[in-house]
């Protein structure tokens, strides 16, 4: 199994694991009549919440030393992913220390966690939803291409077609 692959399965997890913890708080403080007990949807949002965080920081760990590997050599989306990742740390700690510390600020509580799930969602989607949509695309790719050219073939075809077209506008 490649890195990536293995990466990409654990921000799948990852990305569940936040969709669920977000379903139930909105369950939890959205609905007036539930089905689950408050109890349970706070339990599974807590279970759901720490495997977040451990995929988090296991995810953020590989993606750290994959980075040291690579070194200046990064592209822009690699880029735009460490730093939402980034914003995202930030967010978290601050979500995680005002439910532990600063009971005064709890009304900020569930907007933090509709940032920390799209956070979520934007560095999976940057990241593995991007490792996957180009796997799928070579994929659908391989199996309906007949003979690819190489690419000096194609552009001698294009400079050839260039070259009829005007040479068929100028005898018109």
């Amino acid at each position: 199994m490649s890195f990536f692959l293995f990466k990409s399965i654990l921000a799948y997890i990852f990305l569940l694991a936040a969709i669920i913890a977000v379903i139930t708080m909105l369950s939890l403080m959205g609905k007036a009549e539930r089905k689950v007990s408050a109890q349970l949807l706070r339990k599974i949002h807590r279970v759901a919440g720490f495997v977040f965080t451990g995929l988090f920081l296991l995810i953020s760990y590989f993606c750290l030393k994959y980075w040291a590997m690579v070194g200046d050599q990064i592209s822009i989306r690699a880029v735009l992913h460490a730093v939402l990742s980034f914003a995202l740390i930030i967010i978290l700690i601050l979500k995680l220390s005002i439910v532990q510390f600063y009971k005064k600020f709890l009304k900020f509580i569930p907007a933090m966690g509709m940032i920390v799930f799209v956070l979520s969602f934007m560095v999976f989607s940057t990241s593995a939803g991007f490792f996957f949509l180009r796997t799928l695309a070579k994929l659908c790719i391989k199996g309906t291409q007949k003979k690819v050219l190489p690419s000096s073939k194609v552009n001698a075809s294009l400079v050839t077609m260039q070259t009829r077209k005007k040479t068929n506008m100028g005898q018109a």
